[in-house]
């Protein structure tokens, strides 16, 4: 009697079906969900094809499957085309979405043990007796350490891959490209899904209120932004915030002085536009990076993550795991907050305190390197990018203007350099300088300009650039 290799169709078909119910799905199992889970070919086909859409972050819906699979199809010179109507019946199959997950474990689970029903064929339907024992035993170890570690090792082969990344490439330049919201910053540095960016400095220089004018510039493009701020509390954050958009100085805002009618107006506008902004800020003073891993994939989710920034990475807790050891314990939180930006495909921003050792005894402070990130442990290692802001000025002889040069420390997508860059403080506004041949002198940047962005009005007059 022939015995089929464990297998179930209907299995496969509503989990392909709960995908194109909710695409979301794919998400909380897009570590476990490979091609090789479909025993059914045209399944395997299928999920092939909802993987590839998947990641590169296009709709998965009934047309676009069946036209990823036509392609295929006709690129492979397969002799074949892909059935709307059997792609349409999916859907039909799944009673409820709410077991997904379970419903993946155990297609995992049926995969595992055909690769073991597959050794053990071998062995018994072949002739064993000139193989010695110990290899068909060092055999079954290796099938069964592939089931124990994982069987959806998610490995890219060049022979298969190389064509699609030319497809990919020859692609028109994706409008949701990510943007810093800075001309010169972007230019230097490609802001890329998955990236875990670290923006160091010293207290006082002004890198909570630039990481707020990168949660601002990604709100207006439209982007769901977690605020994890250790520090401050919604209502300062929020403060600030209007402070920065609307031009009021920030110190009137938090003293609720009296305001002039075009102060009101232009804090009501201010409102207006954060009320528009997806922006969430969780501010409760500590957070482990296991509540904030669980946290963040619980927004995205939902579809409200597309930008994490954490403010910042030595008040995190290490949890569990820690042991007192800070090198240690911000190693982990680094790792983990790599994994997330990995796991969610979003970028990472997270800041870091800088060493005091930059400080001189004479009170100069000389420029930042990457050995004075504080409890550095993997943080230089994990980072896509580490930018650091750095300012002469230790004694606040200019606390309403500060005038900044932010290095680009490590960068892997592009090279090295620096920015100048004049941070005011009354408004917790950063604006990026650019030397002009003609005029000897910096020169304010002129930044894209948002759609129905508060144009900020700021005396600039007593600036050394």
């Amino acid at each position: 009697m022939m015995v089929e290799p464990p297998f179930n169709i209907e299995l496969e078909q509503e989990v392909l079906g709960s995908i194109f119910i909710d695409q979301d799905l794919l998400k909380d199992v897009e570590t476990m969900i490979k091609p090789q889970l479909f025993y059914h070919d045209t399944h395997h086909d299928i999920a092939t094809a909802i993987l590839y859409l998947h990641h590169q972050n296009e709709v998965i819906s009934y047309n676009t499957v069946f036209d990823r699979l036509n392609y295929k199809y006709k690129k492979d010179k397969k002799d074949k085309e892909a059935d709307i109507d059997y792609i349409l019946e999916l859907s039909d199959s799944v009673p409820s979405t709410k077991n997904f997950y379970h419903k993946v474990e155990s297609l995992v689970d049926l995969a595992q043990k055909r690769d073991l029903y597959e050794v053990s064929k071998y062995i018994v339907e072949n002739d064993i007796k000139g193989i010695s024992s110990q290899n068909l035993v060092k055999v079954l170890n290796q099938a069964i350490e592939n089931v124990s570690v994982t069987s959806n090792v998610d490995l890219v082969n060049t022979k298969s891959y190389a064509s699609e990344w030319l497809e990919e490439f020859l692609k028109p330049i994706s409008q949701d490209r990510l943007s810093f919201g800075f001309k010169l910053l972007d230019q230097h540095i490609l802001l890329e899904r998955s990236n875990l960016g670290v923006i160091g400095a010293r207290p006082g220089v002004g890198k909570s209120a630039y990481a707020l004018n990168l949660a601002k510039n990604f709100c207006l493009q439209g982007m769901s932004v977690l605020f994890v701020s250790l520090e401050m509390s919604s209502k300062e954050v929020i403060n600030r915030m209007i402070a920065n958009i609307s031009g009021v100085k920030h110190d009137d805002i938090q003293r609720k002085r009296e305001m002039n009618a075009q102060e009101m107006k232009a804090i009501e506008d201010a409102t207006k536009k954060v009320e528009e902004f997806n922006l969430s800020i969780y501010d409760r003073g500590s957070l482990t990076a296991d509540h904030l891993y669980n946290m963040s994939k619980k927004l995205n989710r939902q579809g409200k993550l597309d930008v994490l920034i954490v403010d910042y990475l030595q008040l995190m807790d290490g949890g569990k795991r820690s042991n007192g050891n800070d090198v240690q314990d911000i190693s982990y939180i680094s790792r983990k907050l790599k994994q997330l930006a990995q796991e969610l495909y979003i970028p990472v921003i997270a800041l870091s305190q800088l060493s005091r050792a930059g400080v001189q005894p004479s009170g100069k402070v000389r420029e930042p390197q990457l050995s004075d990130l504080r409890q550095s442990g993997s943080i230089e290692q994990d980072a896509n990018f580490v930018l650091m802001l750095h300012s002469e000025d230790v004694d606040d002889k200019f606390p309403d203007k500060k005038f900044i040069t932010m290095f680009i420390r490590k960068n892997r997508s592009g090279s090295l350099g620096q920015i100048k860059m004049q941070y005011y403080g009354d408004n917790v506004h950063f604006e990026e300088m650019q030397w002009d041949d003609s005029t000897g002198a910096y020169e304010k940047v002129i930044q894209k300009s948002w759609e129905d962005e508060v144009e900020i009005v700021i005396n600039d007059d007593d600036l050394p650039f």
